[in-house]
């Protein structure tokens, strides 16, 4: 970001972090950057579009209609919508409150509008039961019910959709995070896998070389009864310890984010299915051990990754997506190499620093399951030492881990462009 083109936008984000949200330390300041960085050219027109016009609104205090006024006449729209836009920039950052989001909006068809009663309720009822059911189980979950309802009246009789259909509207409810409930207790069972995404980051060279691309590979950690992100850390070059280090240290504060809102937590975990990678496996004797001595115990699973099936847990739990990110766990020929993206995006457009993806990648996260959560009743009670007990479990489990990370996360890949 030292390009002196970016210069405007850059000193405009920094500003708005100012006068408009009151929260303008340098990590939120490299949050926004990163957020910038992340979106795609023709998202990253708009946002450079709105920068431009809100670039010398005066603050709050000092604001007067006529102000408003010029930047509607920038924007090419109504005074309402400065209003609007100064909101969202108040709730979520300059980046975020300015990002176009009817882009983000699914595409017309069965996979945002559903197939209407019957099979929209048994694909929910299904997924409420399962969250991470296959296609083909979900695909017979239907079958036998069609049977069902044929035989207890021959004129109730449909035709079910394709399994493609089907496919495509279980990914589309598991990418908005619509398809499950927060009302319940979270925690009890948890699954922790990493996948490939289709983020590309620049890292310093070995060398004196130019900055090399990597592909960036995400770690979850996800309530597996609820598919809710707990924690997000991001890593290249198959560093999973660090990836899985910076979720952890995502999680901790991520839970007290929940609690506060009034999730619910079990109390520490009761199982954890671990998808262990190759440079995880030393580990893996640790965390047993830890696992049975801990009070009550943690039923621990653990399974070795197979090259072929990178991030399909992940996979099946998000849809493919985590909000703007694609999930490549269905190209497991194309996890390492970012030579496609190269081809791709010849401007380097879309490549930023790790640090930014993984900020990317957790506000994704969040707004993912905002919409749950803004769901709950706000006289819920809190239950903060549920969410504490949680945590400190899952600190002990994976101390070795994270004290291996630790001086990781400092690492020459999170270096700035």
């Amino acid at each position: 970001m030292d390009d002196p083109a970016h210069r405007p936008v850059t000193k405009t984000i920094r500003r708005l972090l100012e006068s408009e949200t009151g929260r303008a330390t340098e990590d939120e300041y490299q949050r926004e950057l990163g957020l910038y960085m992340a979106a795609g050219g023709e998202k990253r027109r708009v946002i450079d579009h709105r920068l431009r016009a809100f670039a010398d609104l005066p603050a709050a205090k000092k604001r007067t209609i006529a102000d408003v006024v010029v930047v509607a006449k920038r924007l090419g729209g109504a005074q309402s919508n400065v209003y609007r836009l100064l909101k969202r920039i108040q709730a979520d950052g300059p980046v975020s409150g300015l990002m176009p989001r009817n882009r983000l909006k699914p595409k017309s068809g069965v996979a945002a509008d559903g197939f209407g009663p019957p099979v929209d309720g048994w694909i929910a009822e299904a997924l409420l039961s399962k969250p991470d059911a296959s296609i083909s189980e979900i695909a017979k979950t239907l079958s036998s019910k069609a049977k069902l309802q044929k035989a207890q009246d021959p004129a109730d009789a449909l035709t079910l959709p394709s399994l493609a259909s089907v496919r495509r509207r279980v990914q589309a409810l598991r990418s908005q995070g619509t398809n499950t409930s927060l009302m319940g207790l979270l925690g009890e069972t948890l699954l922790i896998d990493q996948c490939p995404t289709d983020i590309v980051v620049k890292v310093p060279p070995g060398g004196r070389g130019r900055p090399e691309l990597r592909r960036v590979f995400v770690v979850m950690v996800l309530d597996a009864s609820s598919s809710t992100v707990l924690g997000v850390g991001a890593f290249v070059d198959g560093d999973t310890v660090r990836g899985l280090t910076a979720a952890l240290r995502d999680l901790k504060t991520r839970i007290v984010m929940l609690a506060l809102r009034g999730v619910w937590f079990a109390g520490p975990p009761s199982k954890i299915r671990w998808m262990v990678s190759d440079d995880l496996i030393p580990f893996v004797v640790d965390v047993e051990k830890r696992a049975s001595s801990v009070k009550p115990s943690v039923d621990l699973a653990c399974h070795v990754v197979e090259d072929g099936r990178v991030g399909r847990e992940l996979y099946r739990h998000l849809g493919g997506r985590i909000k703007d990110f694609a999930l490549l766990a269905r190209n497991p020929d194309d996890v390492v190499t970012a030579s496609d993206d190269i081809v791709r995006r010849p401007d380097d457009e879309g490549i930023f620093t790790l640090a930014g993806a993984e900020a990317a990648l957790r506000s994704a996260a969040t707004r993912r399951d905002g919409e749950r959560i803004d769901g709950i009743p706000k006289s819920r009670p809190k239950r903060m030492s549920a969410a504490a007990a949680f945590s400190e479990t899952t600190r002990r489990l994976f101390e070795g881990v994270s004290l291996a990370g630790a001086t990781r996360l400092g690492s020459t890949a999170d270096g700035d462009d």
